[in-house]
């Protein structure tokens, strides 16, 4: 069966989500929400183009700085960047269907 839901919420040591997404890349292919809330370590999450299933993504609380990659995720309908001090601009997400809401870095497609 397909994985519908991952959470990672609170992994500090977590660094690297390339080993989540090319480990089962079969399996990662049905991935719709994904947590990743509190990894405080996390700073590069451009693997997670490859998850084209997912609809939801919560990077609350992490290093990422750079967001722009998600464009490539054709179904995310939620994105959640709440407390992300190194994130700058969300500009580039605007490129995702549907009508954006951007409120204190919480973005919602």
């Amino acid at each position: 069966a397909l994985p519908i839901y991952v959470d990672l919420r609170g992994c500090e040591a977590l660094v690297d989500v390339e080993p989540l997404v090319s480990a089962g890349r079969a399996a990662c292919h049905g991935l719709r929400s994904l947590s990743l809330r509190g990894c405080r370590s996390l700073r590069v999450v451009s693997p997670l183009r490859a998850l084209l299933a997912l609809e939801s993504l919560d990077l609350s609380c992490t290093l990422v700085s750079d967001v722009s990659m998600l464009c490539e995720c054709p179904k995310l309908k939620t994105l959640t960047l709440t407390g992300c001090a190194s994130l700058s601009d969300v500009a580039p997400l605007v490129g995702l269907d549907g009508e954006c809401e951007i409120s204190r870095w919480a973005f919602i497609a």
